[in-house]
């Protein structure tokens, strides 16, 4: 018996397109949350040949969509975000920063990133933690980004996005 094309290529193993320096971190705990989660770290160019210099920095949820089509949601269908960034740093539109993606929980994602329960549809009350996740961001990951990597970390050095 041969499987239909699509069950065949989802389940084939996905390339990395990962485009630069990186670190992963997995399984990142939290006192604040229950589930654990991969954190990728994207260094800029040059990281490693100057020692000296501090660098802004980008935090960005859903870690698991930016930067490879192997770990992405939709299959090869990564965010492009290392190629992005790489090329505006090149170029000279964007100073170098350092970009680190957080995971989501798979299942805890909802949960974490809405602050309030949902009344009514399928979600139905799920959500209300996203107090406990910025508790993990601000008291958590940031002070060990801080750490580990040559960051600047005041207010003015620091984002947040995500889709």
């Amino acid at each position: 018996m041969t499987k239909p094309a699509a069950v065949a290529a989802a389940a084939a193993p996905r390339s990395h397109t990962l485009a630069g320096d990186f670190c992963l971190h997995p399984r990142f705990r939290s006192r604040f949350l229950r589930a654990e989660r991969d954190v990728l770290v994207y260094l800029p160019p040059g990281y490693d040949a100057n020692r000296a210099e501090r660098y802004p920095v980008l935090y960005l949820h859903d870690g698991q969509n930016l930067f490879d089509g192997a770990t992405s949601f939709l299959p090869g269908r990564e965010w492009r975000v290392d190629e992005t960034a790489g090329d505006l740093m090149a170029r000279g539109v964007i100073e170098p920063l350092i970009v680190v993606g957080i995971y989501n929980a798979g299942g805890e994602r909802i949960e974490e990133y809405t602050p309030t329960k949902a009344a009514g549809g399928a979600g139905r009350g799920r959500g209300g933690g996203a107090d406990r996740y910025g508790k993990m961001l601000v008291e958590e990951l940031k002070p060990f980004i801080d750490r580990h990597y040559r960051t600047l970390p005041g207010a003015p050095d620091t984002g947040l996005g995500g889709a």
